[in-house]
């Protein structure tokens, strides 16, 4: 099995995080404290520093009103699961 590039693989996460908090007109504090996280622990999970859970996941989708599928709608996610 082919190895994940997984730095590349969290950054295109949290890149479709950010945007549909942006597309909810949210701050990352705002979205950070209604999850029960610090913002500094939720700007590591956007930049893609932070390898999350799926329950933290859950958390944010929940928070953001939005399907976690959501989150790997990007079409880069999808390349990179094509070459594995």
């Amino acid at each position: 099995m082919k190895q994940l590039p997984q730095e590349a693989i969290l950054k295109s996460l949290g890149q479709s995080i950010r945007a549909v908090r942006l597309e909810k007109n949210l701050k990352q504090n705002e979205v950070a404290k209604r999850c029960g996280f610090f913002k500094s622990g939720y700007n590591a999970i956007e930049s893609g520093h932070r390898n999350v859970s799926l329950l933290t996941l859950y958390k944010v989708a929940l928070v953001l009103e939005t399907p976690i599928s959501q989150f790997f709608s990007d079409k880069e996610f999808y390349t990179f699961m094509s070459e594995v």
